[in-house]
């Protein structure tokens, strides 16, 4: 990552609202922790393992 970039992107505020707005609403729908996918209405918080998060995905796809 460029930080000289990264640090004008933040300094100039372009993405701000955006930022403020995301976050409200992931308040909103209860979410506390980052990451948290939702797949086939099911809620996994956090970071989870890629073993957990790839048995997840498979039988989500499975049951389509």
């Amino acid at each position: 990552m460029d930080l000289d970039r990264c640090r004008a992107c933040m300094a100039e505020g372009r993405y701000a609202a955006k930022a403020r707005a995301d976050d409200q609403a992931r308040c909103e729908m209860g979410i506390r922790f980052r990451p948290t996918f939702h797949i086939n209405g099911q809620r996994v918080p956090g970071a989870v393992p890629y073993a957990q998060l790839s048995q997840i995905l498979d039988e989500a796809l499975g049951a389509r």
